[in-house]
């Protein structure tokens, strides 16, 4: 599966991004996994959306799927507020 993000690993996160916390300063971004920043803990800012890479892939091959079991076909898209 591709990265998650158009960054390169070493691009610095800064709290001017979305969801890092106001007191991480630049962060680069293959070191926040370390970090161990927990949601539940509200470590970063709410809003935030926790995505689990097996499940995405797991809920994607289902509709692939479904979607050729029915012969259909969509449009995939992604929204934003």
């Amino acid at each position: 599966m591709p990265p998650a993000s158009p960054l390169p690993p070493e691009a610095p996160l800064t709290p001017l991004d979305k969801a890092v916390p106001t007191d991480a300063g630049a962060v680069p971004l293959e070191a926040v996994a370390s970090l161990g920043w927990n949601v539940l803990r509200e470590d970063v800012p709410l809003p935030v959306a926790v995505i689990r890479r097996e499940r995405l892939a797991h809920n994607s091959a289902w509709m692939r799927r479904f979607l050729a079991e029915c012969g259909a076909d969509i449009a995939p898209h992604g929204k934003t507020t």
